[in-house]
């Protein structure tokens, strides 16, 4: 697995959502949090590209500590998916923890109850931190009310690139 991740990583150091395709900050957070992983099973070869993604995510970050999608200040979509992307890939691989405090609030204060992306990675990006309660309040509140009786969930704005199996 960090075999494929390393060759299918894009020379600008991240991860599209498929081979060859534009690499973005989610993908790259996807990544990265599968060669931590790696990293600390003592998998030494997920090193290198694990480095390459905290650099990519990082050059993607301003200074106001958003993330921009595929470009520092660029949002097409808004900027909360891919900053809680980013925000929980980079608290794994040793972001300063004043950093991930400040970004982690701002990311639990504006959390889109449309965004399933943006709600797990923001629920993720907060664990352990003061921000959590709030972030896991806006999860709750968008998740249960949309809750099908079988147990599935209604659409979001990205189910009509993956489906139902993506919303649930």
């Amino acid at each position: 697995a960090v075999s494929y991740l390393a060759a299918s990583r894009s020379p600008r150091g991240g991860w599209g959502a498929s081979m060859g395709a534009s690499p973005d900050a989610v993908p790259t957070a996807w990544s990265a949090a599968a060669l931590r992983l790696a990293e600390a099973a003592g998998i030494e070869s997920a090193r290198a590209p694990l480095a390459a993604a905290t650099a990519y995510l990082d050059g993607l970050t301003g200074t106001d500590g958003k993330t921009g999608l595929r470009e520092a200040g660029v949002y097409p979509n808004g900027w909360v998916t891919p900053t809680a992307a980013a925000l929980f890939a980079r608290r794994w691989t040793g972001l300063d923890g004043a950093e991930a405090a400040q970004r982690s609030e701002a990311v639990a204060e504006a959390m889109p109850a449309d965004d399933y992306v943006a709600l797990q990675f923001g629920a993720l990006a907060t664990l352990g931190s003061p921000a959590w309660n709030a972030a896991n309040k806006a999860l709750k509140d968008a998740l249960l009310p949309r809750q099908n009786a079988d147990g599935s969930f209604q659409g979001d704005k990205w189910t009509g690139y993956g489906g139902s199996v993506y919303a649930t």
